[in-house]
């Protein structure tokens, strides 16, 4: 399979453009161009984007990940067309409305939306009213309450080496962990084992044990780093590893440990709705219209 360096290669030979001219297309410099095409630099999404866009082809395409050149249609949805997508999206069974005008507008498509996320919301309340709605990101306090909703008690203790610690409804948290951010990030990775794993699994040489030892921990990244909060956090500007982690309350540790779990999961993207998830050679996030 191709590169994003081969691709872009070839894809300025086939348009007979120098470096430098693609340079002042690009509002860049001809030495950034160059470091891209021998890779000896790894570009950000606005740019992977903006080629994309430049060069009439798909993001998958220009990254290797496909053979198929074809640039996603830009054409806007209509109003209708949106509120399939919103139902679709949703798995809203009936949506019947009274209005008194005639033709939909996005007017009143913003208005169905924020129905249709009441209404989800709604369900998800009545189905489980012990824990409210997530935002993108979780704090140590209001982890910790929502594991002690569960019956799971949580003591912050002296656990020598270890930073945290599971047996039988029982959490430890090593009173030595210096940030909440670590904390929330260790007190996950707990529940997890309450959620995933069962027997004695302490050690690393048994294949049963390691594997246990991964879903919990999986079962945690995926709690504090989901793939909707990280579409959010490009949805707001977010780019770098380290303001996603702010983002996210989590260490950057985790965060990577996160997208190499979903990169395990996925392979190297992934695609939800109108975005793809690239997890290789960087984290970024394409939005197609």
């Amino acid at each position: 399979m191709a590169t994003f360096t081969q691709r872009m290669k070839e894809l300025r030979r086939e348009k007979n453009i120098t470096l430098e001219n693609l340079a002042k297309a690009l509002n860049t410099t001809k030495s950034t161009l160059s470091r891209y095409e021998n890779n000896l630099r790894t570009p950000n999404v606005d740019f992977i984007n903006q080629l994309a866009k430049y060069f009439n082809v798909s993001v998958d395409y220009l990254l290797g990940n496909s053979d198929d050149k074809t640039f996603p249609d830009s054409k806007e949805d209509t109003p209708e067309e949106k509120i399939s997508k919103l139902v679709k999206e949703n798995k809203i069974r009936t949506l019947a409305a009274h209005f008194d005008g005639e033709d939909i507008t996005d007017d009143d498509v913003e208005d169905i939306k924020n129905f249709i996320e009441f209404v989800v919301q709604k369900g998800r309340i009545k189905t489980n009213n012990l824990f409210s709605i997530r935002r993108d990101s979780m704090t140590y306090d209001e982890l910790l309450e929502e594991v002690e909703s569960q019956g799971i008690d949580v003591f912050e203790m002296n656990i020598g080496k270890h930073k945290g610690l599971y047996a039988d409804n029982t959490i430890a948290v090593s009173k030595d962990i210096k940030t909440t951010k670590e904390k929330v990030c260790v007190l996950a990775e707990e529940l997890g084992h309450h959620h995933k794993t069962s027997g004695e699994i302490l050690g690393k040489k048994n294949i049963n044990k390691i594997k246990q030892e991964k879903m919990a921990r999986n079962w945690g990244y995926e709690k504090l780093v989901g793939i909707v909060q990280l579409i959010n956090a490009f949805e707001k500007g977010i780019r770098s590893k380290h303001d996603l982690a702010e983002y996210l309350n989590v260490t950057e540790k985790f965060l990577e440990q996160a997208i190499q779990h979903y990169k395990e999961k996925y392979g190297v993207h992934y695609k939800i709705d109108n975005y793809i998830i690239y997890f290789e050679p960087t984290l970024f996030i394409a939005k197609m219209f």
